[in-house]
């Protein structure tokens, strides 16, 4: 009888590697993660592999939460299988970081953030953006980021042991007021939780100490690029419920640690934001909560100045892309909208582009040409208004699709969006605006090549 021997796994390439080095870097991998790879790896593929995993007893799949999410089994009896194909660097770097996701599996609050970070994790993975330990700077040892290139950091890794992190009791105490309020305004009987811990996750004792005291931030990490730098976070199919002083103390820090780490010490606040969400519903959802004024509730509004909302799919993973570009919103402005004049800072309604024809001043009185001043610039009136939501900035646009509403004028209004925002467009903007369709394919390597902007 012959007698076979066991191949032993191998992890140097293909499917079986990138799965390997989510597992190791965000401690899980999520099977809806893969939602924002499908266009480079198709989910019956990696549905495939991870069986196989199980199979061969290496990665094992949780029970907890009705999400299909996966871990490494037994890690330490089996690393030795790793070493031939993953640095020292990566296996230490899960024993620290990666395994926090095994330590919060017993709590269905606590295994939902966990999905969530490693969705959003998965997501830069993906998208090329320096995510592993390999591919960035170790800023808890006190590693400069390098001036090139894009890396995202998790609310875990920001971690600290700076006692600015922590909140005052009077923080505290307005954060109980604010919870109590919504919690009732909800009908709500959930308790309100104080464990002090970032996203209230378990953590090792071994690296407790180095935890920042900051509760339920919703954030999920810090995206910093080149030129600008972002606050992650994920509503996934739901609203996101936050507290202002706390997203407004991590956009503080985060930017302490940005500007220590990377921008020379020249301080640069943090204003921006991006939100991944899944389905076009939950959209509509935080657009209407503009228009009924409950955005400080529900939305960042109130801490960030410009808020970009993307899908979590391949064509969120493209903008995402294009939004590690140094002026990336001038070179789209300069690639879309082609014959619009672009300097509308000063105008009273939030545009990004304006068509113009010449007047005459015969027949205009004085009187008149105060009154609409604002819309007449040297014998020049505007004839329209243009938009860009390729840029996906919602807050921006509803403050357009204001003016267009409340525009009585022949003045023209377009929006120019790509083929996955039409949708959305088209509930929301209503009968005021004209729609101007685009794909999203392709366009990183246009927008790459405009110079001079």
């Amino acid at each position: 009888m012959t007698e076979w021997k066991t191949k032993r796994p191998r992890f140097g390439e293909g499917i079986r590697r990138e799965i390997m080095i989510c597992l190791l870097t965000f401690g899980a991998v999520c099977y809806d993660g893969f939602e924002s790879w499908e266009d480079i790896m198709r989910k019956d593929m990696s549905s495939r592999t991870l069986k196989r995993l199980m199979d061969e007893e290496y990665v094992e799949r949780s029970r907890s939460t009705g999400k299909k999410v996966y871990r490494l089994t037994d890690f330490e009896n089996k690393k030795k299988d790793y070493e031939k194909y993953f640095t020292e660097q990566m296996i230490d770097y899960y024993r620290t970081v990666g395994i926090i996701s095994e330590q919060n599996s017993g709590r269905k609050d606590r295994i939902e953030r966990i999905n969530a970070l490693t969705e959003i994790g998965m997501m830069m993975y993906a998208a090329d953006i320096g995510t592993t330990c390999e591919d960035k700077a170790d800023i808890i040892q006190n590693e400069k980021i390098s001036d090139k290139g894009s890396y995202y950091y998790s609310v875990i890794e920001l971690r600290n042991d700076n006692d600015e992190w922590k909140l005052s009791e009077g923080q505290k105490e307005m954060i109980r007021k604010q919870e109590g309020e919504r919690s009732r305004s909800n009908n709500s009987k959930e308790e309100i939780r104080e464990d002090g811990d970032i996203n209230n996750l378990n953590i090792p004792k071994q690296i407790k100490k180095k935890q920042p005291r900051i509760i339920n931030t919703g954030a999920c990490g810090l995206l910093t690029c080149e030129s600008d730098d972002y606050i992650i976070y994920d509503t996934g199919n739901d609203r996101i419920w936050w507290s202002e002083i706390i997203e407004n103390q991590f956009g503080y820090m985060t930017s302490k640690i940005v500007t220590e780490k990377r921008r020379k010490d020249v301080r640069k606040d943090i204003d921006k934001c991006i939100v991944f969400y899944k389905g076009e519903d939950i959209l509509r959802e935080i657009y209407e909560d503009i228009e009924n004024k409950k955005h400080k509730i529900s939305i960042m509004s109130v801490a960030y100045k410009e808020m970009y909302y993307l899908p979590y799919n391949p064509n969120g993973r493209k903008l995402l892309r294009i939004m590690t570009i140094s002026g990336w919103k001038d070179k789209m402005k300069e690639l879309y909208l082609k014959g619009y004049d672009k300097r509308t800072e000063r105008l009273p309604i939030v545009c990004d582009g304006i068509k113009e024809e010449i007047i005459s001043d015969e027949g205009i009185r004085e009187g008149i040409r105060e009154r609409i001043r604002e819309e007449i610039r040297i014998n020049k009136k505007i004839i329209e208004y243009a938009f860009l939501f390729c840029i996906a900035d919602i807050g921006r646009l509803y403050k357009f699709l204001q003016a267009a509403a409340d525009d009585v004028s022949e003045t023209e209004y377009s929006v120019f969006c790509y083929d996955f925002q039409k949708e959305f467009v088209e509930a929301v903007a209503g009968d005021y605006v004209n729609i101007y369709v685009t794909s999203i394919d392709g366009e990183e390597e246009e927008i790459r090549k405009i110079e001079g902007v």
